[in-house]
């Protein structure tokens, strides 16, 4: 019985039922996580979800173009998806090569930068630093 009615609530909203706009996250969320995954297939990476709607990809032995051209296939193919209540959706990615010298701070603080970027300068776009 408790299992039947934890199922019914919303982890979104918290409501009884999922709504409309909560169904249409979860389903851009099960998307967006195909996407990343069928993005880098071909790639040694290591895929993850960073809070709530960010997703960060740790990317093995590539070149920044390489991973430059990876993400902007990804945002063109999530700015290409249609979703049921919203419509469509873009994604804006901040991309990091590690250097040498770097720690995983600052090479996560340099990414998040480059994310910046990219939603500064109107959005829906692939910025690296």
């Amino acid at each position: 019985m408790y299992q039947e009615v934890a199922e019914t609530i919303c982890p979104i909203c918290s409501k009884n039922r999922f709504p409309a706009a909560c169904t249409d996250i979860i389903a851009i969320t099960e998307r967006q996580t195909e996407l990343i995954s069928k993005a880098f297939s071909n790639k040694t990476a290591a895929i993850g979800r960073w809070g709530g709607e960010d997703f960060t990809v740790v990317i093995y032995g590539e070149s920044e173009e390489t991973i430059m051209s990876a993400a902007e296939k990804l945002r063109s193919s999530i700015e290409g998806e249609k979703f049921e209540v919203i419509g469509s959706i873009t994604c804006s990615i901040g991309v990091s090569q590690l250097q040498t010298d770097d720690s995983p701070e600052s090479w996560f603080v340099r990414a998040d930068h480059a994310l910046y970027n990219a939603k500064s300068q109107g959005r829906n776009r692939v910025c690296c630093e």
